[in-house]
């Protein structure tokens, strides 16, 4: 059995591989098996962790927005909105509803998911962090699952 190895510090990369590179050579099939499935596991586990930063950041600033802000809608186009069109704000809801309510261009208003709009003043990092949420296939299902755990 390996000796343990103790925790590195978390930006310690080349210190990691280097292990890992040792370790390998001394590992099974089943070994190998296993830790691809525990590797793939903490994957998913950093991806949802991610997500959920990015969402909880974007909502918190969305949420603290006034009534009346234009906000640009970034979905697919699909009626009554528009790729890059900006529409006033009316009301973010509460928290754990993960919807806010604008108005289309003709006054009427709707309440559409917060993750299909962005505002001028979010900061630049977090919009490019939302552009590769939303580029993710299971974004949509870890933000339902984000909003689960908020209600309960």
């Amino acid at each position: 059995m390996a000796q343990p190895i103790p925790p590195l510090p978390p930006d310690n990369l080349t210190m990691r591989t280097h292990i890992l590179e040792q370790e390998l050579p001394q590992l099974s099939i089943a070994d190998l098996e296993a830790v691809g499935t525990a590797i793939a596991r903490r994957w998913q586990e950093l991806k949802a962790s991610e997500l959920r930063m990015v969402l909880e950041t974007h909502y918190t600033h969305l949420r603290a927005l006034p009534a009346g802000t234009l906000v640009e809608y970034v979905g697919a186009d699909s009626a009554p909105f528009t790729h890059g069109e900006f529409v006033p704000l009316v009301r973010p809801l509460r928290p754990p509803s993960p919807n806010m309510s604008v108005q289309d261009r003709h006054g009427k208003p709707w309440k559409v998911p917060m993750e299909y709009f962005v505002s001028a003043t979010e900061n630049a990092s977090v919009r490019a962090a939302l552009g590769s949420v939303r580029r993710d296939a299971a974004w949509r299902h870890l933000a339902e699952g984000l909003f689960q755990a908020q209600a309960g």
